[in-house]
């Protein structure tokens, strides 16, 4: 009942440790009817799950009447179907790995944690020394380097590395003026934070669209907090080059979910271009059904807003300008883009893909993918797919890029001479698959056009990385500023990779991103194509500065999250010519 759904919320997805083989795995269900007095075969013969743990690891169980975690082992590659047999774990033996998020909510604890887990350039840097000499001054620890052929350098390698020149964003100079070349602003980001916050809330946005017809939606509790919403957005949207109608106020009794949809439905028609739903709490209930009416069965772009957002007097004309932003996305606008010089790239077409697994639900994993349009890389096509539950290598390219193709021809009057794929989300283990799988697929989609002249680079983006770099200051260690590129020294010599820094952190260690260059027709210079990606570090809309990956792959994997998280199947085909998921 009740209790095995809370507990699959609760514990779905989540990752465990057995301390018995120190091995993880994640919890897809609990099997209420099979208990540790069950037996299992193993071998030849009948065991209790009781007395297996007892034989084997001298483990006793004490709780009797515990349901088994369910986990089931993923599928390695595309094509396979089969699956290892499924693992049954007893709960009493499981320890849980991470965070939940209670934990993360809780400012202090995560403070305190923060002082482990944050360490800053110096820090590190002496505790990897140390860990090195450690090794080298016990004998066993040598015996064991000796018989692996493997040496550990005792000092921190010095590797060149170059810094990218300031970048420069590009908006409207004159808000009642066409985007033109000779109404086009450029400003600095800031060098060492590449942030452009404060310059970008006082920017014209590059295009925009007038609101006419819109529905602001919110419970009668909060009817205070959507008057200051609106009239602080009424006044945010002067200055970024918007304009808004007065919309369809409507306020429902209470919170519930059905309220929502009911008077949505009966408001909705076709010249709705938005809707604005105000939620007192942070319900994803109300919230995924909000996102389902407004993605798949009436399609229109939506912003949800919590009341908790807009309740600080402080801030809440800063959270305004950020919401009009957002929603100047969703309905086909463009706020900003980058300052590019480099003459290969015109015509060109850059795609960004990402998967995202749904650890909390039963259901399927979700790929998103998403392609520039124009010739700014600030306007954008989407599509999203479901496939297998745990499938990380993609089968929907191939569909996903004709689309893509024939929408840029749609609104270029061509096809692009080019394309860059950022792939983001898979190992170095998975390089020759998505290259003979993935990067074919988009072959493939070139030919079925007839595109015969198009060059294709493809290129794997990973976060997930070991490396950090340090910049010796005296005998002080600093974070590498934005910008930093790494291409020697580290990288692989039978590989076309790099290292770029495209951030900065006030706590801790920064992390680089790694790329590795797998399909290169375009034969861009490695500087030129390493300027241009991180250029597309700027041009993720939700964040007025620089993020950890290309923009592309960063909607890529909003749009799969949206989908696999909160939809539960693609969006309706209407919304995929905007950015309607940020």
């Amino acid at each position: 009942g009740r209790q095995r759904e809370y507990m699959m919320k609760k514990l779905g997805g989540q990752v465990v440790m057995t301390r018995y083989n120190n091995k993880t795995y994640t919890i897809d269900d609990f099997d209420w009817d099979v208990t540790v007095t069950c037996t299992f075969k193993k071998k030849d013969t009948e065991i209790t799950y009781l007395d297996y743990y007892k034989q084997q690891y001298q483990i006793d169980i004490r709780d009797l009447k515990q349901p088994l975690i369910v986990s089931k082992p993923k599928l390695k590659g595309p094509g396979k179907t089969e699956r290892d047999p499924l693992v049954y774990l007893v709960p009493e033996v499981c320890y849980i790995t991470g965070l939940d998020d209670e934990i993360r909510k809780n400012f202090k604890m995560m403070k305190e944690l923060a002082a482990y887990t944050k360490i800053n350039p110096l820090q590190r840097a002496e505790q990897t020394s140390r860990f090195v000499s450690n090794l080298y001054a016990h004998d066993r620890a040598k015996e064991i380097l000796k018989d692996w052929n493997l040496v550990f350098e005792k000092e921190h390698r010095k590797v060149l590395g170059r810094r990218m020149p300031v970048q420069t964003f590009v908006t409207r100079r004159a808000r009642h003026m066409p985007t033109s070349n000779t109404n086009l602003q450029q400003r600095e980001v800031n060098p060492n934070t590449g942030s452009f916050d404060r310059e970008c809330q006082q920017a014209v946005c590059l295009s925009t669209t007038h609101i006419a017809n819109w529905i602001f939606i919110y419970p009668v509790r909060e009817t205070q907090n959507a008057t200051n919403l609106y009239e602080k957005m009424q006044a945010a949207m002067p200055a970024l080059g918007m304009s808004m109608d007065e919309g369809q106020y409507i306020e429902i009794p209470g919170h519930d979910v059905r309220d929502y949809i009911s008077n949505l439905q009966h408001a909705m028609n076709s010249s709705v271009q938005l809707v604005v739903a105000l939620f007192g709490t942070n319900n994803p209930q109300k919230y995924n059904a909000v996102k389902k009416f407004c993605c798949i069965q009436r399609p229109v772009p939506s912003q949800c807003v919590v009341a908790r957002t807009v309740s600080n007097p402080k801030r809440i004309m800063t959270v305004a300008t950020k919401i009009c932003i957002q929603i100047n996305c969703k309905i086909g606008g463009e706020p900003w883009t980058m300052a590019l010089n480099h003459e290969s790239m015109k015509n060109a077409m850059i795609i960004g893909a990402d998967t995202y697994h749904c650890a909390a639900q039963a259901g399927n994993s979700a790929v998103g993918y998403v392609a520039s349009m124009n010739e700014h890389n600030s306007r954008f096509f989407c599509y999203s797919s479901i496939q297998a539950k745990s499938m990380e290598i993609m089968d929907c390219l191939e569909i996903g890029t004709v689309q893509a193709l024939r929408n840029y021809h749609k609104i270029n009057n061509r096809f692009p001479d080019k394309i860059i794929f950022y792939r983001d989300g898979v190992g170095d283990g998975q390089l020759h698959v998505v290259k003979g799988h993935e990067v074919a697929q988009i072959k493939r989609a070139l030919a079925s056009q007839n595109i015969v002249d198009c060059q294709l680079t493809a290129v794997v983006v990973q976060k997930r990385v070991s490396q950090r770099f340090f910049l010796p200051q005296g005998n002080k260690m600093s974070n590498t500023p934005p910008g930093t590129v790494v291409d020697r020294g580290v990288t692989r010599p039978e590989w076309y990779d790099f290292f770029l820094v495209s951030q900065t952190t006030q706590q801790g260690t920064v992390s680089p991103t790694h790329y590795n260059v797998i399909e290169d027709q375009i034969g861009m210079p490695a500087d030129a194509l390493q300027a241009f990606t991180y250029k597309l570090h700027h041009m993720y809309f939700n964040w007025s500065g620089t993020i950890s990956v290309p923009a592309p792959c960063q909607y890529a994997h909003k749009l799969a999250f949206l989908v696999g998280q909160n939809l539960g199947q693609a969006q309706n085909p209407v919304l995929n010519d905007r950015l309607f998921f940020l």
